[in-house]
């Protein structure tokens, strides 16, 4: 299984399958959503970031700079209604997703608005 990975305007929407890293500049991403490509140029600006959870205590980090880097964004959920939403408003130097920081069981969302 893999992620899947489709922008629509300024919204990039990641369904996680549990297992894969998730790379903004990935040669993967890119081929998925070839709008990456150009956004993987330079700094990602992010308005808001909202966690979709599947089930109880699903779970996922988003880092900075790369799969081991400084985690902006640490959730946990209770159930599978509990969205987790975080304001940004600033640059960041990429957005990666390491697999070890997803526990879902299936289809958890991440779901990135650009500004």
């Amino acid at each position: 299984m893999a992620n899947t990975t489709s922008i629509d305007g300024r919204t990039i929407e990641i369904t996680l399958d549990g297992s894969t890293d998730w790379e903004w500049d990935s040669a993967t991403e890119i081929a998925a959503a070839p709008e990456l490509s150009e956004l993987s140029k330079g700094r990602l600006w992010v308005h808001s970031i909202v966690f979709k959870p599947s089930a109880a205590d699903d779970k996922v980090a988003i880092r900075e700079g790369g799969i081991a880097g400084t985690k902006m964004f640490d959730v946990i959920c209770v159930d599978a209604y509990d969205e987790k939403v975080m304001y940004f408003d600033r640059d960041f130097d990429g957005l990666y997703i390491d697999a070890s920081d997803i526990t879902s069981s299936s289809s958890a969302k991440v779901t990135i608005v650009m500004m």
